[in-house]
């Protein structure tokens, strides 16, 4: 069960959005704009070699 809820793209939307209220609680302001993971790829990381 555990695997399968870490797996939904559904329960990482849902855990993203809790965070992003948490943050505009503790400090008044919305979070920084980070890069959604869509699935379809992954982020790059410009420090790892072989990035293109």
């Amino acid at each position: 069960m555990t695997k399968k809820l870490l797996s939904s793209r559904t329960f990482h939307r849902v855990v993203g959005k809790v965070h992003e209220q948490v943050e505009r609680v503790k400090h008044g302001v919305p979070p920084p704009e980070t890069p959604r993971i869509s699935g379809s790829g992954r982020l790059s990381n410009p420090g790892m070699p072989n990035n293109t």
